[in-house]
């Protein structure tokens, strides 16, 4: 009796909280739609690729060692990438198209590859879950929308977005299958590798070694095209860019630089956090990965997907990815029957992962309201991580 009623409340709940989050998710992709008027980012990221189809390095438009084409048009002085993202991004904005016609492609594209990651979580999780519980299923993707980084990112029109998703599609696809479809994924979601180096770690760990190599191929072939098509040294380039991104929190208080990043306005160098703070979260991430080699995907892709949160600089618009830590303890709540401590730890994650905005003049003043969010981040992630251990180590006295 008391299962069927657990069971009841559970759904009660999800069904309630699946209709509020829905709302909540078309309201974020309306508003972001129509903000999307600005989509600077998104913009910026058009004139690099055709920049460098032209020849031109877009960092030397940056610095403004080259003038700059009128049909271009300047890239602004706190612009900063990878080199390869000058080529890879041409696939999601391209730069062989005039503006007027690449911006709508790069609209369509943002919200073409959210509903692709929408049917791998679907098709992930309907073999996971029976099919008489499929509101976990709705749930799931609802909570996966219903993130302010939607807004965000549309409004700013920042290819986070295409990176959140890409990433939650390598997660879901079977990996037997279609590994090299899974390393394509994880890629093309190196255009920003804030967020995407980290998501290698526990491929690397399961030695998945086409995946591997065919994410690591996409970034060397872009890297190599970009400094041919630039005339530069490939480790030059590279070097100019990473300066040039950790640089710009320098002159303008508008990133959040990771857990530390109370240093940084305590007047320490950029460079002398964010160095440590990667080594840590990277050193971080391996451990963990093979110490939950074992546990479910969703649990062991937790552990980059709060990290890259906090072991480099990021935006408002680079948080959805954390949302599968949402996914996580939605199947949790799945497979166990306790779940009071599950609506708790949910409710908090959702409230600060993807109900909370974070406006970007918070970050010019004060870290604590970002650093409190990450708190919370790794609260579930050690939440998260406990629970899928104790499912394996259920699931081994089973077989035994």
């Amino acid at each position: 009796m008391g299962d069927y009623m657990n069971n009841i409340r559970l759904k009660k709940y999800l069904i309630f909280l699946t209709v509020a989050l829905s709302v909540l998710a078309v309201g974020y992709l309306v508003i972001g739609w129509y903000l999307s008027e600005l989509f600077q980012d998104g913009y910026t990221r058009w004139k690099e690729s055709a920049y460098l189809l032209r020849g031109v390095d877009p960092l030397d438009i940056v610095m403004r060692r080259h003038d700059f084409i009128s049909e271009i048009g300047k890239i602004p002085k706190t612009a900063a990438t990878m080199p390869w993202t000058y080529v890879l991004n041409n696939l999601f904005s391209p730069g062989f198209l005039p503006w007027a016609i690449a911006k709508p492609i790069t609209i369509f594209i943002y919200f073409f590859v959210q509903l692709l990651a929408c049917i791998a979580i679907y098709k992930y999780l309907l073999k996971k879950i029976s099919a008489d519980k499929k509101y976990i299923i709705w749930f799931a993707i609802a909570a996966f929308l219903a993130s302010y980084a939607i807004l965000s990112g549309l409004k700013w029109g920042n290819n986070a977005l295409v990176v959140s998703a890409l990433l939650v599609i390598a997660i879901c696809m079977d990996k037997d299958k279609h590994p090299f479809l899974v390393g394509l994924c994880l890629g093309f979601s190196m255009i920003k590798p804030q967020m995407a180096f980290l998501f290698f770690i526990p491929f690397l760990i399961d030695k998945r070694f086409k995946i591997i190599f065919t994410g690591a191929a996409v970034v060397l072939t872009g890297w190599i095209i970009a400094s041919i098509l630039a005339n530069t040294n490939p480790l030059v380039m590279l070097l100019q860019n990473y300066q040039q991104g950790t640089g710009l929190p320098e002159t303008s208080r508008y990133v959040y630089n990771g857990l530390f990043d109370f240093l940084i306005l305590k007047g320490l160098s950029v460079s002398y956090v964010l160095l440590p703070q990667m080594f840590l979260f990277t050193a971080l991430s391996l451990f963990l990965s093979y110490k939950y080699r074992n546990a479910n995907q969703l649990a062991l892709f937790s552990i980059p997907a709060v990290f890259s949160s906090m072991w480099m600089y990021s935006h408002a618009f680079d948080l959805q990815i954390v949302n599968v830590v949402v996914l996580t303890i939605i199947f949790l709540l799945y497979l166990k029957k306790d779940i009071s401590m599950k609506m708790f730890f949910t409710g908090c994650l959702l409230m600060c992962s993807v109900l909370l905005p974070i406006p970007q003049q918070w970050y010019e003043s004060s870290s604590l309201i970002p650093l409190f969010q990450r708190c919370i981040f790794l609260i579930a992630l050690a939440y998260v991580l406990i629970n899928a251990k104790q499912e394996q180590n259920k699931t081994v006295l089973q077989k035994g």
